[in-house]
């Protein structure tokens, strides 16, 4: 019985791929990506796409896979492999459901790797017949139950990727568990030094905050807030973290020096991050008082405490964010041929008042 179980812990750590990266593959030209761009890349969170699109076109990503921890439906990962043909995209998820998604729509995509489960300290065999109780667990191997009720595998990076798989690329969306994550890839880490995302919360737990700022400092690296809103609450932000090894060659590159110069990318660290991102949301604050609940951090919370703090002559919305998460993912559903009339007259009536467009509305 102990072989058989064994064998199947071994198989569940395996990545089902389509196919292979193709070597020697081109990254798309300008015009290339502008396409990949519109076709695939997430309405979300653009800034810190259009970040990670310029470093590889500046050559500044390191060479090896891309992996994608938490990967949902494959969005982020059918957009790297798409923009990187010439690496392998390993994307992870917990919900059974997401990677048949995944295996199922992008059959096509030969450069995608796909792996059930998640990501934490030590690897972790999958359980069933979970009790209430366990289910409301969290501990250092992400042990979250999904939908149904099971127990999903967890997965050391460390002992998943050997020495002949290099990483160039680590997108973590663990909602909460980066630190789990991250303490699972020291070795990995330190042996590719490759370039890291990952989404915080700032203030959901700031003690949680300043200590995976340390963890990620005490790896020899430094991490950089992208300033825009990157989830449901106000708070949630994307930090891209580089090597220190090759903070240098980071350094010189335009994306992130005009990001910089334009405050849309700040350096932070365990000592200042808490000091970004609306401090208002923090536990007992303006923007999340005692009570609060599920409205803690809201953007109406956060938009209200800004008006508050604008009317006083404090300063203005531009002031603490770049974007609005709401605005970036704004795409008119138009279900008829009456409705998209409706909204080309309208658009093009808002032109002609601008004096944006000589077009005239024949309605």
């Amino acid at each position: 019985m102990l072989p058989m179980l064994l064998s199947l812990a071994a198989e569940s750590r395996k990545f089902q791929c389509n196919g292979d990266a193709t070597p020697g593959a081109q990254q798309p030209t300008a015009i290339g990506q502008r396409r990949t761009w519109e076709k695939e890349a997430p309405g979300n969170e653009p800034i810190a796409n259009a970040l990670l699109v310029s470093l590889l076109h500046e050559g500044l990503v390191p060479e090896g896979g891309v992996l994608d921890v938490g990967a949902f439906d494959g969005h982020f990962a059918r957009f790297y492999a798409n923009l990187m043909p010439d690496r392998k995209i390993f994307a992870i998820d917990p919900a059974m459901h997401n990677v048949n998604k995944m295996r199922k729509q992008m059959k096509a995509v030969p450069n995608l790797c796909t792996l059930w489960g998640a990501v934490g300290v030590r690897d972790e065999p999958a359980q069933v017949s979970v009790s209430l109780d366990e289910l409301s667990l969290k501990d250092e191997g992400y042990h979250y139950a999904n939908e149904r009720g099971r127990r999903f595998p967890i997965h050391a990076l460390d002992t998943i990727f050997d020495e002949e798989q290099r990483m160039g690329f680590l997108h973590l969306d663990v909602e909460g568990h980066e630190l789990a994550a991250l303490k699972g890839a020291t070795r990995l880490l330190q042996r590719d030094a490759p370039l890291i995302s990952y989404e915080l919360a700032v203030h959901s737990n700031q003690t949680y905050s300043t200590e995976l700022l340390s963890f990620v400092e005490s790896l020899g690296y430094t991490s950089f807030l992208v300033e825009e809103i990157a989830g449901m609450n106000a708070d949630v932000r994307n930090l891209l973290a580089f090597p220190s090894s090759r903070l240098t060659d980071f350094q010189s590159s335009p994306a992130l020096n005009t990001a910089y110069m334009g405050n849309t990318l700040l350096p932070v660290s365990s000592r200042t991050i808490l000091l970004h991102a609306f401090p208002c949301c923090k536990k007992g604050g303006d923007c999340c008082p005692v009570g609060a609940r599920g409205s803690c951090c809201s953007h109406w919370r956060v938009s209200a405490w800004i008006t508050s703090v604008v009317q006083h002559g404090g300063a203005d919305l531009q002031w603490f964010t770049r974007r609005r998460w709401y605005d970036q993912n704004f795409r008119p559903q138009l279900r008829s041929p009456r409705e998209q009339g409706n909204h080309l007259r309208l658009l093009r009536r808002a032109l002609n008042n601008t004096g944006l467009s000589n077009e005239h509305d024949h309605s």
